[in-house]
């Protein structure tokens, strides 16, 4: 075969392809000229107005096929694994099989202490005062508190 021959014969192929080509009744071929309302069409007319039609379809449907197979082949698929109690030999396999598509919400695998934790003593303002010292509390226990007023605090200190 020749190509030109086959390239030819692909073009009258696609140039007389018509989806929408009419039944033999479905023309109007009835001009009895009664007025009725009846228009008159050319079937050539109509034969390119098919073909035109034809062709806007098979455009319009390669396109949206091309659109589809497009977005279909691009679209990536990703899966989320999650992986508990990983260990840094896993997670080294895991960063060689896949790369940059491997995600960790971790920075390190163990975190000091110190990094969450504070641990900072501060004293109450009675404990740092004079009212805890020895000095105090052995100047309450008086040997001899008789002499004191009922109303001396020292009197009754011991006992509080």
């Amino acid at each position: 075969m020749n190509p030109k021959a086959v390239f030819q014969w692909i073009h009258r192929k696609v140039s007389n392809y018509n989806l929408f080509m009419l039944e033999e009744n479905d023309y109007d071929d009835d001009d009895d000229g009664d007025g009725g309302g009846g228009s008159i069409r050319d079937p050539a007319i109509t034969l390119k107005y098919q073909k035109y039609k034809t062709w806007l379809y098979v455009i319009l449907l390669i396109v949206c096929l091309y659109v589809l197979f497009y977005v279909t082949l691009i679209k990536k698929e990703s899966k989320t694994v999650v992986i508990k109690n990983i260990t840094p030999d896993i997670f080294n396999k895991l960063y060689l099989e896949h790369g940059q598509s491997l995600s960790c919400p971790c920075s390190t695998v163990m975190i000091p202490y110190e990094n969450f934790v504070s641990n900072n003593v501060t004293m109450h303002p009675i404990c740092s005062s004079v009212f805890v010292e020895k000095q105090w509390i052995d100047g309450l226990y008086f040997a001899d508190a008789k002499p004191l007023g009922p109303w001396d605090f020292r009197k009754t200190a011991f006992s509080e």
